[in-house]
């Protein structure tokens, strides 16, 4: 079983951070009966706008659950960004905690605070735990966010933290402000999974740039193409959501993570279906959108 969170979603003003991922368990060995089990699919976490600086806070997606057996399934919805406006107070510009955490913002009140610290990636309350491919019930896969900083790369936030690496931080000058990579889960593939995903249209403007939805000219899409084109052949999930400012927008995560933006512009949205993260707005007092977390997912693969 494959059972993801719902991303979160990035926050807005300048330098924010991006959407964790949400936290991704792969169940291995799991013994059930014939019958009807509760599945629950967690929401990305909302996307924020500004100019109010208690606005612009990223949202923490919901949890994914699943009761199969005896044994309770959660994978924790992703950390929404921390805030970007410089009149944000601690700990508003901090990382939020989740699946994967989200990333920091650059600037914090009073008196300038920085570095602002991404927030943990935090293992599911029950099996599997962190890391533990040999305890029954597979493994989980979670990254903290990324920092950011003030005076550090054009004031960046730092990264959304992904399935398989950390938010990028400003501390790190090759990857800055971008969204950590997701992980491959390579019996669920795009080639299988991508004909059940649904076909509606996805606006450009929240479409990843790997389906043909490049900055500034976005073009529409559908769900599923947008879902074939970042899960792929080796089935990437849960990638962090990307920061921004002048110097951005700054990447999402691999697996379907938000690009963030550059200043004045809106973040895009995690890909719904991998509980990845949304990238940040770097609206500043324009208030712009940051991206929505991408919803989670639950599949069941048994032998025929």
């Amino acid at each position: 079983m494959l059972l993801i969170g719902g991303g979160g979603s990035g926050s807005d003003g300048y330098g924010s951070g991006g959407g964790g991922a949400g936290g991704v368990v792969h169940a291995t060995g799991i013994t059930c009966s014939s019958g009807s089990y509760p599945i629950v699919i967690g929401d990305g976490g909302a996307p924020v706008t500004g100019p109010a600086y208690a606005d612009c806070e990223g949202n923490t997606g919901t949890p994914s659950t699943a009761t199969l057996g005896t044994e309770p399934y959660i994978a924790t919805g992703g950390g929404g960004g921390g805030s970007g406006h410089s009149s944000s107070p601690r700990p508003t510009v901090y990382g939020n905690s989740g699946g994967s955490g989200g990333g920091g913002g650059y600037y914090g009140a009073p008196g300038g605070q920085y570095p602002n610290y991404g927030g943990t990636g935090n293992a599911p309350p029950t099996s599997p735990n962190s890391g533990n491919s040999g305890q029954t019930g597979g493994i989980s896969y979670q990254s903290p966010g990324g920092d950011g900083s003030y005076g550090a790369w054009s004031q960046c936030g730092g990264g959304g933290g992904g399935a398989g690496q950390n938010g990028g931080s400003t501390s790190e000058p090759s990857r800055y402000g971008q969204g950590g990579n997701g992980i491959s889960i390579s019996s669920f593939p795009a080639t299988i999974i991508g004909p059940a995903i649904p076909t509606s249209t996805l606006p450009g403007a929240q479409a990843p740039t790997v389906a043909g939805s490049p900055m500034p000219s976005p073009n529409s899409t559908t769900q599923r193409a947008a879902f074939t084109a970042v899960v792929g052949p080796s089935g990437m999930y849960g990638g962090g959501g990307g920061s921004g400012h002048n110097g951005g927008p700054w990447l999402g995560g691999t697996g379907g993570g938000g690009n963030g933006s550059r200043n004045g512009y809106e973040g895009r949205f995690g890909v719904d279906g991998t509980g990845s993260g949304g990238g940040c707005a770097s609206g500043g007092s324009q208030g712009t959108n940051s991206g929505k977390g991408g919803s989670g997912i639950c599949i069941i693969s048994y032998p025929s």
